[in-house]
Order: structure tokens, then C-alpha cells, then sequence
């Protein structure tokens, strides 16, 4: 038998199964999403979101755009499909979880994914330290002026 060559013509391939599924073949260039514009790209996003909120105010799913469950932006397929998403996530990521326990064990900072080794004495790598010392000490200040506010409260 002789060994098949492709065309390069998927909508018009003479094969029953294609000799190329690992590879998307475009008709036109401008079809692949690597070749489109950050333009392009923003002006979709931006129809996409103005498509949404049409479909939110008149009451209707913002994927499909069937009628939405009462007082939901989706339809009960849709939500259910979006449900196993989530599902299916959630077990993903309980299979490759370490948790930060095991990380600080193992001489590494805390945050997930970054691998580096934690100062002594503190369970973040040096960066991420820095990182969140302003978050830390902006919610600790928070907190102290909420305690005032409620001290102040109690007094009137």
C-alpha cells in the first residue's frame, strides 16, 4: 500500500481519517488565533462582555442564551456543565496538592509553586516576604483602626 500524502487541504482531504489530527490546519491565516492581533483580540473580549451584559438584563443564560434560572446569569445546562468543570478542577488540583505544612518540612516557601528556599526562622522565601510584609502590615493597620472605630462606638 502506498503511503499516504497529505494536501494540505483539510475541507477538501480525500482521507476518511485525516493523517494529520494532531496538527489544526487554518484555511486562511487570519483563522489561527496565534496570527490575530491584541486588537482583535481586545475588540472579541470587548463584544463578548457587551454580549454578556445584554443577555444578564434581559434575563437570559450569558452562555447560550437560553432562559436563565430565576435570579441566576445561567441556565440550568449551563450551570450544570460549569458545575462538572469546577468538580473536575477541584479534583485535579486535590491529586497535585502539597500542602503548606509539607512545603516548610521540605525547607521551602510556603506559596504554592514557588520552590525556593524559606529564611530561617520564617516559612516565605525572601521575596515573597517583601512581597507580603506592605499586604501584612496594611491589614494590620486595617484591624487597628477598626478596633478604635468599635472602642469609640462603645464609649458613645
Amino acid at each position: 500500500m502506498a503511503k499516504q500524502v497529505c494536501n494540505l487541504d483539510c475541507f477538501n482531504c480525500p482521507y476518511p481519517d485525516c493523517i494529520r489530527p494532531e496538527e489544526q490546519v487554518y484555511r486562511f491565516p487570519s483563522w489561527d488565533p496565534a496570527n490575530r492581533s491584541k486588537e482583535y483580540r481586545r475588540r472579541q473580549a470587548e463584544r463578548g462582555k457587551e454580549r454578556r451584559e445584554e443577555r444578564k438584563a434581559q434575563g437570559l443564560c450569558i452562555d447560550c442564551g437560553r432562559d436563565a434560572v430565576s435570579g441566576r446569569a445561567h441556565c440550568e445546562a449551563c450551570q450544570e456543565r460549569r458545575r462538572e468543570y469546577r468538580k473536575k478542577g477541584k479534583e485535579k488540583r486535590r491529586q497535585t496538592y502539597t500542602s503548606s505544612n509539607d512545603l516548610v518540612a521540605q525547607g521551602l516557601c510556603r506559596i504554592h509553586g514557588c520552590g525556593q528556599p524559606h529564611e530561617p526562622g520564617v516559612t516565605f522565601c525572601t521575596a515573597h516576604r517583601e512581597m507580603y510584609r506592605g499586604y501584612f502590615l496594611k491589614a494590620a493597620a486595617t484591624r487597628s483602626a477598626q478596633r478604635a472605630e468599635r472602642r469609640k462606638e462603645r464609649k458613645e
